[in-house]
């Protein structure tokens, strides 16, 4: 699944998130964490200048600009993010 696909203005859904496009600065919708921090990871390889994610749920929704978070960790910590979330990430099962 490509959720990166440029286009003027497209909707699409999964059962976890909602891609909106807008030219080069596409908004994800998600409650899953991994995708926050896969985003952030590999932000300067998707080829964009700019991308938000809303990220949780109710009075805990946020708006997070992973172009900055990116910017100000620099690249090399960006990339390092994947394997400091998985040693530190809770999952539970239900």
């Amino acid at each position: 699944m490509c959720c990166f696909e440029i286009c003027e203005l497209s909707y699409r859904q999964t059962d976890k998130q909602t891609y909106r496009y807008t030219g080069r600065k596409p908004f994800v919708r998600t409650v899953d964490s991994d995708i926050v921090v896969l985003a952030t990871a590999f932000f300067d390889r998707l080829g964009l200048s700019e991308l938000w994610i809303g990220f949780g749920t109710g009075k805990h929704y946020r708006d997070i600009a992973i172009h900055i978070i990116h910017a100000e960790l620099g690249t090399s910590r960006s990339r390092a993010l994947p394997l400091f979330h998985a040693l530190t990430a809770q999952y539970f099962e239900r």
